[in-house]
């Protein structure tokens, strides 16, 4: 993760691990982060994680408009476009990124609950 935010995604070898890593894992991790059940002592490491990806997505975020609208743009005319330019296997990232924030946000029922069970049950 750490990599990624040091090198403004740069850090990727091609669009296929980048469709891999964004689309897939880090999108089922941060899902499964948000929705299983944690020991108390890992919550530490799944708060700091979630603040990494809260970073990730506030970088995607800014380097959106610059970097990866055109990319998104071309890439609806040519569909297969992000398996071979990085810049739009980014930009078409954009559906889990946005996806990911709104679970951060409380916008899913099931991802929210992370946040209910932990904050207001201590009230």
């Amino acid at each position: 993760m750490n990599e990624i935010l040091a090198s403004n995604f740069n850090c990727f070898s091609d669009p296929f691990e980048i469709t891999q890593y964004l689309r897939g894992y880090l999108y089922i991790f941060v899902d499964m982060a948000m929705t299983t059940e944690h020991n108390p002592g890992d919550l530490p490491f799944v708060y700091n994680f979630l603040h990494s990806i809260a970073k990730l997505i506030a970088l995607w975020l800014k380097l959106f408009p610059s970097q990866f609208l055109v990319p998104f743009i071309e890439s609806k005319n040519h569909f297969y476009l992000y398996c071979i330019d990085k810049n739009v296997a980014l930009a078409l990232s954009a559906y889990e990124i946005i996806d990911m924030l709104n679970w951060l946000l409380c916008g899913c029922t099931r991802t929210g609950l992370f946040f209910a069970v932990r904050f207001y049950s201590n009230t």
